[in-house]
């Protein structure tokens, strides 16, 4: 259904909602799982990302004209690149000496695997599609131009580049907003160069994998 007609259709049927809804539904969840601890931590982000991942499935299922291009492997190389400036800077502005995620909780050694696999399955998997779809796809061309569907994917446009980089910022925490910025300028323009949006995913998924990896090896679980 065409952005066109909005007024004459359901919010929840108009184009802006299925790349909206899941994030508004991610970050509420979020806010619900800050007044747990411990263990149930663990168990509600592995239920924060099953719900989402049901949400854009349902919401994109048959829409493979949304995800343009494919793996590359130029992908794996930003992604660590990204990776790199993520704890490069991060390391030094990060000043927590506790972490909100911590497996080291759990005595039993496959409790504390279950929990590491399921905080970086959603970071890996959900996250990326999500995250990507919101801000490269939808964003950067609502900002454009509100009938954003018939705007090209890495449309280039300085003033919705740059809302967009400010806007992917400011939902993290603040420690990560250099990082934030560097790594959006480096994915948006990726996005633009290519008209890749599924390399995106893939830069943004490598990121995260391996941020799990070095939180995991290191106990650095502020990050999480």
């Amino acid at each position: 259904m065409s952005s066109n007609n909005n007024s004459k259709v359901p919010f929840y049927r108009q184009d802006w909602f299925r790349y909206v809804f899941p994030f508004v539904v991610f970050m509420l969840l979020t806010e619900v799982q800050a007044t747990f601890s411990g263990s149930m931590l663990f168990c509600l982000y592995a239920l924060k990302s099953a719900i989402v991942g049901a949400l854009l499935f349902v919401l994109f299922r048959g829409r493979k004209a949304e995800f343009p291009g494919s793996f590359h492997w130029m992908t794996l190389v930003l992604g660590t690149l990204g990776f790199l400036v993520w704890v490069g800077i991060g390391n030094f502005l990060h000043t927590e000496t506790e972490a909100t995620f911590n497996p080291e909780i759990f005595s039993e050694k496959w409790q504390f695997w279950l929990a590491v696999f399921g905080r970086t399955a959603g970071a890996v998997l959900v996250v990326p599609v999500m995250e990507e779809l919101l801000w490269r796809s939808f964003a950067m061309r609502y900002i454009i131009d509100e009938k954003f569907s018939s705007i090209e994917i890495g449309a280039w446009d300085p003033k919705a580049f740059w809302i967009t980089v400010i806007l992917f910022t400011v939902v993290h925490v603040p420690a990560d907003w250099p990082a934030c910025v560097l790594y959006g300028i480096m994915i948006g323009y990726w996005v633009i160069k290519t008209k890749n949006l599924v390399g995106a995913m893939y830069i943004h998924a490598v990121t995260n994998l391996l941020l799990a990896a070095y939180v995991v090896a290191t106990g650095s679980y502020f990050y999480w």
